[in-house]
């Protein structure tokens, strides 16, 4: 029995057994649509509703369908001929370009088999493949490439020319923070009248593809390792460890990226922690790679940058924050000096990279020096920082302990 047949006949039963009021058959399916309710859209779909009509806010059916309705009711609206390649006036997005943009693998499936337009682009000029970047599915990255989308198309956004799909990775959630965001969409969409589907507002960070294996993918099919980047980033390296985008950064390195800099300045890294780290909202203004990775509490990113420059191991480093202190709006800016790779570790309460920067003779220095900004209203802070403290701040006992062992008890 064919696809299509089945299909027909799935419709024709459920148009019986969940019977929809076959007079507003059209507003049956728009309802059933925005309210998740997909038995009822596919019993809409077998009364006649009009698989043309137009929503003010989502367009066409299936350019709502695609976003994240089940396959049958995308493949019925296919086949009923909704509008294939419909263009929302409002942002350009279509069918495909919503399928991908939400994760919706199998709805591009169908769409790409239907004949999906996979060139068009945005209303502000962006990718299909930039788009699917956002949905964080390798899978459908891949049959993107694999139907014909060009991986290393450039396209501008407003004044940004020369954007590639590594440009919108580097903007791209990782899977924790793409399943806090989808958790946080619910009640909204609840508010606009729209349904978002259990296996999205519940869906788990292992469901997605990692940065790191996009990245790779895109490396492999010959993105730039050292493309240019505007601004004071230079390359999309430098880029990536800026937005704390960790695998990107190394694969970007384990593929050719020029991972040199100027060792006498060295570049700004920033400490994502904020308030929970020992010295908050802190900015490295003498960092490196070295720095870069100890602060991502990778161990292989760790390893895989002392290898490349183990001089840094020892190295010690300066920068500057901002405390946020309770009664005071704004906290107060403060400098630090003499900080050390053991102490950064220690903080972040990874054993095993506090263990294996020990065994590397990391730790050099014992005490960091801490002050206020001249002119800024006095927040309580140490003035002098050692490297049991950093431990502390971790909660971690065996941080704890093996800095102490190592030699490093003084507080």
């Amino acid at each position: 029995m064919s696809q299509r047949l089945k299909t027909l006949m799935t419709i024709a039963t459920l148009a019986l057994v969940n019977p929809c009021s076959f007079a507003g058959a059209t507003e049956d399916l728009w309802t059933a649509l925005k309210g998740g309710n997909y038995p009822n859209a596919l019993a809409a779909i077998g009364a006649g509703a009009d698989l043309k009509s137009m929503d003010p806010a989502f367009g066409t059916p299936l350019n709502l369908a695609a976003c994240w309705a089940d396959a049958e009711v995308v493949k019925a609206l296919i086949d009923g001929q909704s509008e294939l390649n419909f263009v929302h006036p409002a942002n350009g997005f279509t069918p495909l370009i919503n399928a991908a943009y939400w994760g919706n693998a199998e709805a591009v499936k169908l769409l790409l088999a239907a004949g999906a337009d996979i060139k068009v682009k945005t209303k502000v000029g962006q990718t299909m493949l930039s788009q699917a970047i956002v949905g964080c599915d390798l899978e459908i990255i891949k049959m993107l490439v694999d139907a014909g989308a060009d991986p290393l198309e450039k396209y501008s956004i407003g004044p940004l020319t020369d954007q590639t799909v590594m440009n919108a990775l580097i903007s791209a959630k990782e899977g924790e923070e793409r399943v806090a965001y989808l958790a946080g969409l619910v009640e909204p969409m609840s508010k606009a009248g729209l349904t978002l589907p259990a296996r999205m507002a519940n869906a788990q960070a292992s469901e997605f593809s990692t940065l790191e294996q996009i990245a790779v993918y895109l490396l492999e099919k010959g993105a730039d390792p050292n493309q240019a980047v505007a601004g004071s980033w230079g390359n999309i390296l430098m880029q990536s460890l800026d937005f704390g985008k960790t695998g990107v950064a190394r694969a970007l390195i384990e593929h050719g990226a020029n991972a040199d800099f100027d060792e006498k300045k060295g570049f700004n890294v920033k400490d994502r922690a904020g308030d929970a780290a020992k010295l908050p909202n802190f900015t490295y203004t003498n960092g490196d790679f070295v720095l870069a990775a100890v602060l991502t509490n990778n161990l292989e990113f760790v390893k895989l940058m002392v290898e490349k420059y183990p001089k840094y191991v020892t190295k010690i480093y300066e920068g500057s924050g901002k405390q946020n202190c309770s009664g005071l709006p704004g906290g107060t800016n403060y400098n630090a000096e003499g900080i050390n790779l053991l102490m950064v570790a220690a903080d972040k309460g990874n054993l095993e990279i506090v263990n294996y920067l020990i065994s590397k003779g990391a730790g050099r220095g014992d005490a960091v020096k801490i002050k206020q900004s001249k002119g800024d209203k006095f927040c309580p802070m140490f003035s002098v920082m050692f490297t049991m403290g950093f431990a502390r701040n971790s909660n971690n006992q065996g941080v704890i302990d093996a800095v102490k062992a190592a030699g490093f008890g003084k507080e």
